[in-house]
């Protein structure tokens, strides 16, 4: 005996099924965006440390090279020049405080010792930066010089 199956049976059953994997995919979608939703906070936090820093990390080296600059200027001839080129991730100030020059990022200050008096007004660099060690006369002299974007 042979089974007759009415075509409406099928075309139902099939209607049934694409409705059950609309419905999974909503929920996979819905899944996929909360986790989305739990885990972005977490990673701006983390980027937004990261570039801090970063930016700590820079002003510590800047420091230790201008240090080094600043000593090896002090035995060599008048009229020798010494440059650095900096880019900051989001912002670094700098300033100086007697014969200290001061980097300072968002989180930390790092002083650099010239060993001569400077005037270097305090700035905040968001770009590329150059920061020139000369040897005058009178000692050393540290200029520091924005970069304009070009």
């Amino acid at each position: 005996m042979k089974v007759k199956i009415k075509p409406f049976c099928l075309n139902r059953l099939f209607v049934c099924n694409r409705a059950q994997v609309s419905l999974e995919l909503i929920i996979l979608f819905a899944a996929f965006f909360g986790m989305l939703a739990l885990i972005l906070p977490v990673m701006s936090s983390s980027l937004g440390a990261l570039i801090e820093s970063s930016d700590a990390s820079l002003a510590r080296r800047i420091s230790i090279e201008i240090a080094d600059a600043s000593s090896l200027m002090g035995f060599l001839a008048e009229g020798s020049v010494k440059e650095f080129d900096y880019y900051p991730a989001k912002s670094i100030s700098v300033y100086s405080s007697g014969s200290q020059v001061v980097f300072e990022s968002a989180s930390k200050k790092f002083f650099a010792e010239t060993g001569f008096s400077q005037s270097i007004p305090k700035e905040d660099f968001s770009s590329k930066f150059i920061i020139t060690v000369l040897r005058l006369a009178q000692g050393v002299r540290v200029e520091v010089e924005r970069v304009s974007d070009s």
